[in-house]
């Protein structure tokens, strides 16, 4: 279960194989959880933009009133 621990290297994983076939196998599953990660921080950075838009709106309608 690569997600559940922590600084998950492609050497370690390598290391830590039982077989070619289970390293590729580890080190695919490593890729993914690379892959949710950059989206998830995507996501997360876009929500904070937005965020950021709308209390600036926010307060200019604050302002204005």
């Amino acid at each position: 279960m690569l997600y559940k621990q922590d600084d998950v290297s492609a050497l370690a994983v390598m290391l830590g194989a039982d077989s070619l076939d289970d390293a590729l196998s580890k080190l695919d599953a490593l890729n993914n959880v690379a892959d949710e990660s950059r989206r998830v921080v995507a996501v997360t950075l876009d929500a904070q933009t937005r965020l950021a838009a709308l209390r600036d709106t926010l307060q200019a309608r604050r302002r204005g009133n």
